[in-house]
């Protein structure tokens, strides 16, 4: 579902974020809603990032992943409810690089010597 990014793998736990636009458009029935659903996420992130930290957790965010897929789990519809970003967190597997990135540093750094 998270279109097999390498920091999803063992990840202990995440979130999926999502909005409901139909109540946002609602409260503000101009362009200005979606601006309001970013600035929400926005701070709801913060909050998981500062909260996580705390607890020494590492984190990632991501907002490539399949969202038809991850709606019908969810079970909303996509059009009036629909997933916005995905917030993870936990003791982490140490390297951030995957093995392909690692293994080309190293040959680059071979052949500056």
């Amino acid at each position: 579902m998270l279109a097999g990014q390498m920091y999803a793998a063992d990840l202990p736990f995440g979130v999926f974020i999502t909005c409901r636009f139909d109540k946002l458009w609602w409260k503000y029935p101009q362009s200005r809603a979606y601006r309001v659903a970013l600035f929400d996420t926005g701070a709801l992130l913060q909050s998981f990032l500062l909260v996580s930290t705390a607890l020494g957790l590492k984190t990632w965010l991501t907002g490539h992943f399949y969202d038809d897929e991850i709606n019908r789990l969810l079970g909303v519809d996509g059009v009036s409810e629909s997933v916005l970003l995905f917030a993870g967190a936990g003791p982490g597997m140490g390297a951030v690089f995957s093995p392909k990135m690692l293994s080309a540093i190293a040959a680059q750094r071979q052949s500056l010597v």
